[in-house]
């Protein structure tokens, strides 16, 4: 595992990081994002957010922590949590289960819903102010 993680991002006096596994194939190095990331505040502690595979997604916007968890090929149930790592819905017109979620800058979001009673899909904007 790596001595320093990849930050993902700062908050405040926190970083969300997510460690690595490094393998030597060959002589290649190869590294693979372990199951959860952590939450590291300036004392050192350290809080986890469990993921479920090397496909979820994670990042921050607007003053959340989101989590796209994979759910099939296709969706992902899009969760957000707060700096206290609680879950919280600040966006309550967004739908739980998402084809996408991605942001963009640090202002706009975009968020494509899953309806598979629907052939189209929803193309949302979200921006944080």
């Amino acid at each position: 595992m790596l001595d320093t993680p990849p930050v993902i991002a700062e908050l405040g006096e926190s970083l969300l990081v997510r460690p690595e596994r490094t393998d030597v194939v060959n002589g290649d190095y190869r590294n693979h994002p372990l199951d959860y990331a952590l939450l590291i505040d300036k004392s050192g502690r350290q809080r986890r957010i469990s993921l479920a595979s090397n496909d979820d997604v994670l990042g921050i916007f607007g003053g959340y922590i989101y989590v796209c968890r994979k759910k099939t090929q296709f969706t992902s149930d899009l969760e957000f949590l707060n700096f206290d790592l609680e879950q919280v819905n600040p966006f309550p017109s967004l739908p739980k289960e998402v084809a996408s979620f991605g942001v963009r800058t640090e202002e706009i979001a975009i968020c494509v819903g899953f309806d598979r009673d629907r052939p189209t899909r929803e193309l949302l904007l979200l921006s944080k102010s």
